[in-house]
């Protein structure tokens, strides 16, 4: 998934620019704060793949930053995305609270800007929250929810939805009869009805075949939807039936040019700015950075 392969790559806390002085101790401080964020999240790994998975359903990467005394940055806790609230009042003064924790559905604590990273993919101007890729996907998802339920009926019903023709020789009363004890003895959750005093007994089904509904053509067209949204390929979600070498290979720098790459630019611009510059590390003027070694997967492949 795309949350392993960036917890995975390999990342370093550099000069931004090479010809400039950059203190080497600042470096190694800054970069185990990384790599040790709490006492709780023991690597970069454990920190950082649960704040890209809010990233990717939530559109909200939230980072609580634990100071000292003095103000230094000591910690870094990932949040519950779903949990922190943004003002929409919030003008930029650094001492006005921006960040509002509702844990149940109470404000329980309340964060100046400093204090919390908030990550967003794809922000808006008409709001303070950025654009959920579920939000984008809603219909598709209930659209997949109604046909896995149509075929967990489908299972657990006793009897198909139908018609159930009994023959010409059955009488009202045989129908009525055979009904009852159908109803009482057989019958499970699927909708049958019956009939008689028609020729030749017969079934007449109310629901076609997953064959016939063309089901798995539909759940390809939603895994290629979902595809669309987070910017990967079919291949990254087990469709590969139709996936060659050559074709793998394109497929493949779509999905780091569209899904990954973005990814990666947008944790390492966060980083820098919220955790490298951060005040008590001397801000922009330190001339360090955050940047993972290799954006392109090519490099790992070989």
């Amino acid at each position: 998934s795309l949350k392993t392969q960036v917890s995975s790559a390999e990342w370093d806390i550099v000069p931004v620019d090479f010809d400039k002085d950059y203190s080497k101790r600042l470096t190694q401080k800054i970069k185990g704060l990384l790599e040790t964020p709490n006492p709780m999240n023991m690597s970069f790994r454990t920190f950082i793949e649960p704040v890209v998975e809010d990233i990717l359903t939530l559109d909200a990467g939230v980072v609580e930053k634990v100071r000292s005394v003095v103000g230094d940055l000591r910690e870094l806790w990932p949040t519950d995305g779903g949990l922190m609230r943004v003002s929409t009042i919030w003008d930029g003064d650094p001492d006005e609270p921006r960040y509002f924790w509702y844990p149940d559905f109470q404000e329980r604590a309340r964060f100046k800007n400093e204090d919390i990273i908030y990550m967003m993919s794809n922000p808006r101007t008409y709001s303070v929250l950025g654009l959920s890729p579920l939000e984008t996907l809603k219909v598709t998802i209930d659209s997949e929810l109604n046909g896995s339920d149509y075929n967990r009926r489908l299972v657990s019903s006793a009897a198909p939805d139908g018609v159930l023709n009994l023959g010409e020789e059955a009488r009202p009363e045989d129908v009525s009869k055979f009904r009852s004890y159908w109803i009482n003895e057989v019958a499970g959750k699927g909708a049958l009805s019956f009939i008689g005093g028609t020729k030749n007994p017969s079934f007449i089904p109310f629901q076609k075949t997953n064959k016939d509904m063309q089901f798995i053509e539909w759940q390809n067209y939603l895994v290629k939807k979902i595809c669309v949204v987070y910017g990967i390929s079919p291949q990254d979600l087990g469709l590969t039936y139709e996936i060659n070498r050559a074709t793998g290979e394109v497929q493949q720098d779509l999905t780091e040019n569209r899904g990954l790459r973005p990814l990666m630019l947008l944790l390492q611009d966060y980083l820098t700015e919220e955790v490298v510059w951060d005040a008590s590390f001397g801000g922009p003027e330190n001339n360090l950075c955050f940047r993972f070694d290799g954006l392109n997967l090519r490099e790992s492949t070989s």
